[in-house]
């Protein structure tokens, strides 16, 4: 019976232990994680299978399950990345734009999300009439895509923006080129900014 007690006491230490060691954070938290500083796990490898189903098992999520979601125990990078991506497509649903767009910001600049930059990319190509930015953020977008597919046409994430990335890049082509804004300012500024975007993606993601 002693031998027994010690052994129980001795697993309880061990289980409260491991429970200490798994957090939770609110979702302010994880709107300011830049550069991952909660250092959330990241799993690595994460194939266009696993894109597929984290998807699957986020889109039909309503808002109040996405916040869950966000504020469960331990939670992952890409599991983050795109809860707050379709948080904020829940919110554009209910025509709560500016709360939409910040989730869309969220997804973008904290998580390197080219799905959410696209979303800004449109935001200000078709809202705020902003083309300098709709053109930084659809490249960011583009690049940031590429760098996770490795121009996979079938990965999910590429048939996701393919067609919007084309049918936007197209459509600021042609203001630009009706000089409604300076293309050649804002590729100089993109050839200086890119490179470090993507150090900074590969670093988080483990690429």
């Amino acid at each position: 019976m002693i031998l027994s007690s010690r052994i129980y006491f001795i697993l309880t230490f061990l289980i409260l232990i491991a429970c200490n060691n798994f957090k939770s954070y609110s979702v302010e938290d994880l709107q300011k994680n830049s550069d991952n500083k909660l250092q959330l796990s990241v799993e690595k490898n994460f194939t266009a299978e696993k894109y597929t189903q984290l998807f699957e098992n986020l889109k039909n999520l309503s808002k109040n399950e996405l916040l869950q979601q966000l504020q469960s125990i331990q939670p992952e990078l890409h599991q983050v990345s795109y809860s707050f991506y379709y948080l904020a497509n829940s919110y554009a649903a209910e025509q709560q734009l500016d709360s939409a767009i910040i989730c869309h910001e969220v997804a973008a600049y904290q998580y390197y999300n080219p799905q959410s930059y696209l979303k800004m990319a449109e935001w200000y190509f078709y809202r705020e009439k902003q083309l300098e930015l709709a053109y930084e953020c659809l490249h960011k977008a583009l690049e940031l895509m590429v760098e996770i597919t490795q121009n996979n046409p079938l990965h999910p994430l590429s048939k996701n923006c393919k067609n919007k990335l084309q049918f936007l890049l197209t459509a600021l082509q042609k203001v630009a080129n009706s000089s409604r804004f300076e293309e050649g300012k804002v590729r100089k500024k993109l050839k200086e900014i890119l490179p470090k975007l993507l150090r900074q993606q590969k670093k988080m993601y483990q690429l």
